[in-house]
């Protein structure tokens, strides 16, 4: 008998108030293929991921979406004028001694 087959005889032997609930999980296993598809378009070869400069860094963290979502995080007792790049050379200083 076939997978197939063998699926079928197992839903229609279950009640019906959990029949619901396999078509919950049908969706759900159909979402995550498509989703592992996505990701590994080849088998086994993880897709490539995009490649941005400094500068196009830089300039995205300066968008207007990027700096409503700064403004909105809590404040965290830093000066309001301190950057990205001073964070980072805080904590480098920190782990490094430098």
């Amino acid at each position: 008998m076939s997978n197939t087959a063998v699926l079928i005889d197992e839903i229609e032997s279950l009640p019906p108030h959990l029949a619901a609930e396999v078509m919950d999980f049908v969706g759900y296993l159909k979402h995550k293929n498509r989703k592992d598809e996505a990701t590994y378009p080849e088998a086994g070869k993880p897709a490539a991921l995009p490649r941005f400069t400094k500068a196009q860094i830089e300039a995205a963290a300066q968008s207007p979406e990027i700096q409503a979502l700064v403004g909105a995080i809590p404040s965290t007792g830093l000066p309001p004028d301190i950057t990205a790049k001073d964070i980072r050379e805080m904590r480098l200083a920190e782990k490094y001694g430098v």
